[in-house]
């Protein structure tokens, strides 16, 4: 009698995913980019995209679009 729970449940169990088939992914990732580009951390070059202002407008924006409801829709 005892088995034939024990059955059923081992049989739940084997159908769980295994959760570490990709863990590290990105840490393995990081230290590959590290060692393709050393001196990465010395570039001062600006990068490319919103000047100071505009970045600066759209995160209030984006703040400011939590403070309000939404509506509702039909």
């Amino acid at each position: 009698m005892r088995y034939l729970i024990l059955l059923p449940a081992l049989g739940v169990l084997s159908a769980c995913a295994p959760l570490a088939d990709r863990f590290g992914i990105d840490t393995r990732i990081t230290l590959a980019q590290q060692h393709m580009y050393p001196d990465a951390g010395r570039n001062t070059a600006p990068v490319d995209g919103m000047d100071g202002r505009s970045a600066h407008a759209a995160y209030e924006r984006y703040q400011k679009a939590g403070d309000t409801p939404a509506a509702a829709t039909k």
